[in-house]
């Protein structure tokens, strides 16, 4: 079933095989029939984000709660060991407690870091990290504060 319009036509002049004005012509070493956008969305010199730098204010907060951050590891570090040496008296060895207590909040406060600076250079958000690895080193000391409780009851048992 043909169209009329196509009756007489060669198949390079018929209306079905016309390729529309709005088609852009592809680049260069790219298939014919393809819109341009295509080719610069797969080119990733062309995905890369052009434009002004991280936000100001998204960088100015993340450094002063990384600072936060590091303030807040170390002291809860410095309560780790003391509570560790006032323990060691009623426990022998060390505890997987204090071992928690004194490594993690180091550990966390430099993945922190890391990522808040990948996530600043990408333009990402990243205050959000030095705030949440803050709130896992509150709650991690107070779940090593409960393990060390718990082994100093079993003690006296």
């Amino acid at each position: 079933m043909s169209n009329d319009d196509d009756r007489g036509a060669t198949p390079a002049e018929s209306p079905r095989n016309a390729r529309p004005e709005s088609t852009p012509a592809a680049p260069e070493g790219h298939p014919v029939g393809l819109p341009a956008e295509v080719f610069a969305l797969a080119d990733p010199a062309a995905s890369r984000k052009t434009g002004p730098g991280p936000r100001r204010g998204d960088l100015v907060l993340t450094v002063i709660l990384t600072v936060v951050l590091y303030l807040l590891a170390f002291r809860y570090v410095d309560l780790a060991v003391t509570r560790d040496q006032q323990a060691s008296a009623l426990l022998d060895g060390v505890q997987l407690s204090t071992i928690l207590a004194v490594a993690a909040p180091i550990v966390l406060a430099v993945f922190s870091t890391v990522f808040s600076i990948l996530f600043i250079r990408r333009r990402v958000i990243a205050f959000w990290l030095p705030v949440f690895a803050g709130i896992l080193i509150v709650a991690l000391y107070q779940v090593t504060q409960q393990l060390l409780e718990t082994a100093v009851l079993k003690t006296f048992h």
